[in-house]
């Protein structure tokens, strides 16, 4: 009788370390990859120590969707880059309106989402304070979580 009992000790002692050797394969996902805005369109204003983006992206079909208070945000104008952490965000005012708005470096920054549609956003990124260096026809970059657009700039 004792026999029996040590090996089925044994076997209860051993099953976690079974339990540990098949990997949960959730546990060990690749992040999503980048999912490319299906539209994405700017126009961008730089005067002396400011600049100012408005525009208009849509999410892709194969969006998760973003979530703008539990994804990052990164924001490219110029030289000046930034990646506001998830929680940056506040709802302002009305229930479409979602906001950032503080200094960053050498910059106050305002950015501001409004939702225009299911799967459609108005933007406008103000900065100012600060140089955002030369700026070519594709300096406007837009990140949210895995969804992310790079646009020509449009003049005025």
């Amino acid at each position: 009788m004792r026999v029996k009992t040590t090996i089925a000790l044994l076997l209860l002692a051993c099953a976690p370390v079974l339990a540990q050797q098949s990997p949960d394969p959730a546990a060990h996902s690749t992040p999503p990859a980048t999912v490319p805005f299906s539209e994405f369109k700017v126009k961008l204003e730089v005067e002396k120590g400011e600049f100012e983006v408005r525009g208009n992206l849509t999410l892709a079909p194969e969006s998760d969707g973003i979530n703008l208070y539990k994804e990052e945000v990164e924001v490219k104008v110029g030289s000046f880059a930034v990646t506001l952490p998830a929680g940056s965000f506040k709802q302002d005012g009305e229930r479409t309106k979602i906001r950032y708005q503080g200094r960053v470096g050498q910059f106050d920054l305002d950015v501001l989402f409004r939702i225009t549609g299911r799967t459609s956003y108005h933007i406008k990124i103000e900065g100012e304070g600060g140089d955002i260096g030369k700026v070519s026809p594709e300096d406007v970059t837009v990140r949210v979580g895995n969804d992310a657009g790079t646009a020509t700039t449009l003049t005025p």
